[in-house]
């Protein structure tokens, strides 16, 4: 994952295009939805849905949400990545411009992806705090000072 969320940024932006421009070059009208996948392309009477990904580095994993998972086992969807992206100093400097923009990846298809269980590893989890049971240890005075 981008430490940096301008390069982040960066790399998701110009996957979504690299994608975009594959689907419509074969004749597919492309919407971006962004949730609960990326694409929806339309062809005629077909329907895709397209998930994708981008990365700077070189292909190995990516990072999925358990949606994009889910939503992969009930409808025909794509696996478009984008790897090796490359990015340069945004030359438009303009105040909507992003700091950087993609010159170059290496776009791969997965048709028809259909997750497999055991390609799937948990590498983090999210923990909901029970705020109800958290002991405060700042007191009052220190809460004060520190706020002014």
């Amino acid at each position: 994952m981008q430490p940096d969320p301008d390069r982040r940024l960066a790399v998701e932006r110009f996957s979504v295009d690299v994608a975009m421009d594959y689907y419509r070059n074969r004749g597919w009208t492309v919407r971006e939805l962004q949730k609960p996948f990326d694409l929806n392309c339309t062809r005629g009477s077909e329907s895709l849905h397209v998930e994708v990904k981008g990365t700077a580095g070189m292909p190995g994993t990516v990072n999925l949400t358990p949606n994009e998972v889910d939503h992969a086992w009930k409808h025909r969807t794509d696996l478009f990545i984008v790897y090796d992206i490359r990015l340069q100093d945004n030359p438009d400097e303009g105040p909507d411009a992003p700091r950087y923009i993609g010159t170059f990846g290496v776009p791969v298809l997965i048709p028809g992806w259909r997750p497999d269980k055991s390609d799937i590893s948990v590498r983090s989890l999210t923990y909901r705090v029970p705020w109800d049971q958290a002991e405060d240890l700042i007191d009052d005075a220190s809460r004060t000072s520190a706020q002014s």
